[in-house]
Formats: C-alpha cells, sequence, structure tokens
C-alpha cells in the first residue's frame, strides 16, 4: 500500500506542477492575463470562428498615458501596482469569450465578443470611467489610458497583424 500511496502523492504532485508550468507559459506574470504569445494565438483562433459566425469583433489596444513618468516618480513597484489595478479593473468588464492580453510593458490588448459596435463603445466608456486614483503606501497615484479600437466582422483572411497595425495607428 506504501507504494501506491507514494506513486499517488507523485501523480498529484506531477498534476500540481503541469498546472503552474501551464499558467507560467501562457499568462503574465505580473497582471494575470494572457501574455502576448498566448492572446495572439487565442485570437487568431477566435478571428476564425467568429468569421464563420459572420459576426463582429473588437479588437482594442491601450495603454497607461505617461506610465514612464509614473515609473519615474514614484518607482517601478508602484508602476506594477498601476497595472496591476488596471487589469483587475478592466477584467470585471469582460465576459467569458473576451480575450485580455499583455503586449509588454504598459501595452495591452483586449478582443471583445458577443457585442454589436455600440455595446462595445459602451463597454470601453464604462472601462475608462471605472479607472479610478490608486493608493499605494499613503501615496495617491491617478492614471488614465489610451485606447484605439478596430470593429471588423472577420472573414477567413483576417489577419491579427492587420488588426494591430490598424488599431496602433488609431491608439
Amino acid at each position: 500500500f506504501s507504494n501506491l500511496g507514494t506513486i499517488g502523492f507523485i501523480l498529484l504532485m506531477k498534476e500540481e506542477v503541469d498546472r503552474e508550468l501551464y499558467h507560467f507559459a501562457h499568462f503574465d506574470d505580473l497582471t494575470g492575463v494572457l501574455n502576448r504569445r498566448s492572446f495572439n494565438k487565442e485570437t487568431e483562433a477566435k478571428l476564425l470562428y467568429y468569421a464563420k459566425k459572420r459576426e463582429p469583433i473588437h479588437y482594442i489596444l491601450f495603454d497607461v498615458d505617461h506610465f514612464k513618468s509614473v515609473n519615474d516618480t514614484y518607482g517601478h513597484l508602484v508602476g506594477d501596482k498601476v497595472l496591476q489595478d488596471l487589469t483587475n479593473t478592466l477584467s470585471a468588464f469582460l465576459q467569458p469569450d473576451d480575450l485580455f492580453g499583455r503586449y509588454g510593458g504598459d501595452e495591452f490588448a483586449i478582443l471583445l465578443t458577443n457585442k454589436n459596435e455600440q455595446q462595445a463603445i459602451d463597454t470601453i466608456e464604462q472601462m475608462k470611467q471605472a479607472i479610478q486614483p490608486l493608493l499605494v503606501d499613503d501615496v495617491v497615484v491617478t492614471y488614465s489610458i489610451s485606447i484605439g479600437i478596430i470593429t471588423t466582422i472577420p472573414t477567413a483572411t483576417t489577419h491579427l497583424q492587420a488588426l494591430y497595425t490598424s488599431c496602433d495607428q488609431a491608439l
């Protein structure tokens, strides 16, 4: 029985390690949202899915305004808190089929689905209004974001890179 118990324990540990490895491979360590590679991969799959359904998607790029000055003024730990606060705040507005990813630094992307254009605009406005000053160690840090959005009904030839380029220009 002790060998079976040992084997069971090892299998449970392996399962836990596998879960952790999956998480580290797919999610941003600081914010908990998808990392760039995973966001892009999942977005490409959603583009094909929504092309077949002939339904719109809303690709959103945003970054924190003057983020370098936040880091320079308050330090990188406070900058990290701002990014965590931002992702926690905005995640509350997303549905299970939506995607949220960090491209790097203070640049993020969201793929909104199952919404018409007005609903997407309303959601973005609610997100922007939900961003409030952050209190970190008795210091109030005010921040805002700049947003670019592309709404399209994807086709089989719609590529994420083209959406990114257009959206980045809009940003």
